[in-house]
């Protein structure tokens, strides 16, 4: 996240650390009033590569906030991508959503959606990324996307035309 910097980004846009880490903060202090159970971005993340195995199928039950990630942006309404930071996928990227409660469904993040203007041709397809990807191949997987959604009939004006 320090190479890549924040602010532009999938989705709403890649958070700073700091607003990770207040993110993740916020909701475990919600999570442990409720729960009765802390949880902590530097404990153990509960997957493991077992839970891939159906993944494709149906999304892992489980809580969120969960030990070992943070959140690294916000999807819309109760979806979001987290950073693994401990156990078998630290450094990877998985989406999250809650429809109730603390009830978490995770599935290995994807390429992010680019961008597209209705109206236009629907952009090529692309290569899916690693499941899970790490945070480079996710960010590479947006800006890969966004440029492919280029239009490509766009040519670029001239520093004249610019001035008229």
């Amino acid at each position: 996240m320090l190479q890549l910097g924040y602010g532009a980004g999938p989705y709403y846009g890649l958070w700073s650390p700091g607003k990770s880490l207040n993110e993740f903060r916020g909701w475990a202090q919600e999570y442990e009033a409720e729960e009765g159970r802390p949880v902590r971005p530097t404990d153990l993340f509960p997957l493991a590569a077992d839970d891939l195995r159906d993944v494709e199928v149906r999304p892992v039950d489980r809580d969120w906030p969960c030990d070992g990630c943070i959140p690294i942006c916000h999807q819309g309404c109760t979806f979001w991508s987290v950073l693994v930071l401990t156990g078998a996928f630290a450094g990877r990227v998985w989406d999250v959503a809650c429809f109730a409660g603390f009830s978490g469904e995770w599935v290995p993040a994807c390429r992010p959606p680019g961008w597209w203007d209705p109206g236009t041709p629907h952009p090529g397809q692309l290569p899916p990324l690693p499941r899970p990807p790490t945070l480079v191949e996710w960010f590479a997987g947006w800006t890969e996307r966004c440029l492919t959604n280029l239009p490509e009939t766009a040519e670029p004006h001239s520093a004249r035309d610019r001035c008229t």
